[in-house]
């Protein structure tokens, strides 16, 4: 689904380092070109997804957003 948006040239899923009596707990990075594309996927394409994980996952899944920007 984030391929057809165009808006990412990349994206990493990773697993997060938690203790043994936590549950696996998992983290998608998306990697955007421009400042343009990571407001197009905001304003265009967020909302749809977000609507289809809630209702694949339920509560077993929460979303929140940071941004960052590489600087080396």
């Amino acid at each position: 689904m984030l391929d057809a948006t165009g808006c990412f040239q990349n994206h990493q899923f990773y697993e997060l380092e938690v203790t043994s009596d936590q549950s696996p707990t998992y983290t998608m990075q998306l990697f955007a070109t421009t400042p343009e594309n990571l407001a197009q996927f905001t304003e265009t394409f967020s909302s749809p997804l977000l609507d289809e994980l809630q209702k694949t996952w339920g509560d077993q899944c929460f979303h929140f957003v940071t941004t960052m920007r590489i600087v080396n």
